[in-house]
């Protein structure tokens, strides 16, 4: 998500960079970022929410397994009017990563504000093999992550687990009768808030599922071809100034006096050197991934509205500036990609040290370990990456973030190999291209393709400035109330947050058709089955407007492949 192939920086204790997706410093990226660019978040008191565990079942798909574990989740009851013969739970839907308190407590959250209005009871549900939610522990009382035990871990299971969740839920020890189920998600939890309502929509009565790639697929290359159509759309100009760059770049990569320009350009460390490394061409390949996810952090998170660095700027408006930038006397087209690589260090993660950071053995020690004492930070940390590796390469997802895209700015420079090499290297070498191939397909096979999905009362918003809305569904049915909107120029879960004074035009739209679509009708409506006809004319109305400010913006913001069922 979130909830995101690789990218973890500084997960590490010495601080060497980490390409993979998820995790930076030990901790879920955008609670990461909620922490250093939203401090408020993480001021707020949250001393009243309670810390609780739920009886779950370890192995959901084999009857004979009678084992269970307890699930941490979280309970906020300030607004819960329990007399309510009808009450209304908000059940927010933990991802890769531990949970966080401030997703129950912090009320600029879109959910917290609907369960305010309602006077709802909010839960947050820890995904299993994250924070402190594991169906195995060792004799030591490490978290097991051994390959055996790993294969408990899926999305699949963790639909079981919300399921099992809800019907034996209490409030203080008596079943909550009668009650309202809405589900909450964004990014992968978004995903698995999908494919839960659509598995099981008795069970609540409607949900919001932001920016959820419900497509599972080994190389997405779409990934990069957002990341550059975002920029194209933004200006052509930084599009060219970036293209030249990584041509430079690529072109410096064949020969010796090359890496010695890239070495003292970038401070890599360790050096780029073919008489020192045992896979020089692999070597290279890690060093233009760490790249080219700097790009991707600043793009996926552009105009979310998450933090006051956004609001004022932190996207794809100042990564163009910065790019046109006029080069200085004696440099080159490299410099402007040195310059943002080293601007977003500083800006996002506070590392002025201008160092590029390239050991991948390093990198991948501590993803490589079967245990995890989670009372230390880094053991934290490294386990939630190695879960989030294993729902990628093992189970498998894919969303493997590939270059493949054709004549891209990037000059194709993060093959798949590259990644099914860090599945090898963490998981062993049964863990191969062809595993994952199968793997993946048995999983579209078992959740379904977005263009086919199907359910009710959900909507399904997504950024066309995200990239991982390249994986979303865009299937509409007013009798279903099943609506997918594609918000232009917006980031990744952007309207998961409080409306600022800058955002996209259509995000107000967007958050509005989530309130009514999943919360007027199914509360207000569904359970009296009086479907009122000022419902269906408001929907239409705010489709409408967003399909307006869709048309006017160009069609090169959004990849080819999804141009067939993107809303019209």
């Amino acid at each position: 998500m979130r909830l995101l192939f690789f990218i973890i920086l500084g997960l590490i204790d010495h601080g060497y960079g980490n390409n993979i997706r998820g995790f930076i410093s030990g901790t879920f990226m955008r609670d990461h970022r909620e922490k250093i660019l939203y401090p408020e978040i993480d001021a707020t008191d949250c001393s009243y929410v309670k810390i609780l565990n739920a009886t779950a079942k370890v192995d959901n798909f084999d009857p004979n397994n009678k084992d269970t574990w307890q699930q941490r989740y979280e309970l906020n009851d300030k607004y819960f009017d329990p007399t309510d013969p009808n009450p209304v739970v908000f059940l927010y839907i933990g991802g890769e990563g531990p949970i966080s308190t401030q997703k129950t407590c912090w009320g600029n959250y879109s959910h917290m504000r609907w369960a305010q209005k309602h006077n709802a009871l909010v839960i947050q549900l820890e995904h299993r093999f994250f924070g402190e939610s594991f169906p195995k522990w060792t004799d030591k009382g490490f978290a097991d992550m051994s390959l055996g035990t790993l294969a408990l871990l899926s999305p699949q299971q963790a639909v079981e687990d919300i399921a099992n969740f809800i019907n034996t839920f209490q409030y203080n020890e008596k079943p909550l009768n009668n009650a309202r189920w809405m589900a909450v998600g964004g990014s992968y939890p978004g995903a698995v808030c999908a494919w839960f309502r659509a598995k099981y929509p008795d069970l609540t009565v409607g949900a919001v599922c932001s920016s959820a790639p419900v497509w599972p697929k080994v190389d997405f290359y779409e990934f990069a071809e957002v990341i550059e159509a975002t920029i194209t759309d933004w200006d052509p100009q930084c599009a060219d100034n970036i293209r030249a760059g990584f041509t430079e770049i690529r072109q410096l990569t064949y020969t010796d006096d090359g890496h010695k320009t890239l070495n003292n350009l970038f401070n890599i460390d360790p050096p780029l050197d073919p008489q020192t490394s045992n896979d020089f061409d692999f070597d290279m390949t890690n060093f233009l991934n760490v790249l080219f996810q700097s790009f991707h952090r600043v793009i996926e998170y552009t105009f979310d509205g998450l933090s006051a660095l956004t609001m004022s700027g932190y996207g794809v408006n100042s990564l163009c500036n910065l790019t046109n930038e006029p080069l200085n006397p004696g440099e080159t087209n490299a410099t402007r990609i040195r310059n943002i690589y080293f601007w977003v260090m500083a800006r996002e993660y506070d590392d002025h040290s201008q160092i590029t950071n390239n050991s991948y053995i390093k990198m991948m020690e501590g993803f490589q370990q079967t245990t995890f004492n989670l009372s230390v930070a880094n053991d934290r940390g490294n386990a939630a990456a190695r879960g989030w590796m294993w729902l990628c390469c093992g189970v498998a997802l894919g969303w493997l973030e590939t270059t493949d895209n054709g004549n891209s700015i990037f000059n194709r420079i993060v093959p798949l190999s590259y990644y099914m090499k860090q599945c090898s290297d963490t998981f062993g070498p049964e863990i191969n291209t062809a595993y994952v191939t199968n793997k993946t397909a048995q999983t579209v096979a078992y959740l379904g393709v977005p263009w086919n999905y199907t359910a009710t009362n959900i909507v399904l918003p997504n950024g066309g400035y995200d990239p991982w809305h390249a994986l979303g569904s865009y299937v509409n049915n007013t009798e279903r109330h099943q609506l997918s909107v594609l918000i232009p120029k917006a980031g990744h879960c952007s309207d998961m947050y409080a409306e600022w004074k800058n955002e996209p035009t259509a995000l107000a739209s967007a958050r509005q058709c989530s309130y009514i679509v999943t919360f007027t009708i199914p509360i207000r409506v569904f359970i009296t089955f009086d479907i009122t006809v000022n419902i269906t004319v408001n929907i239409s109305i705010i489709v409408s407007e967003i399909h307006t400010i869709y048309s006017s913006s160009p069609r090169s913001a959004y990849p080819s492949s999804i141009h067939d069922y993107l809303i019209t």
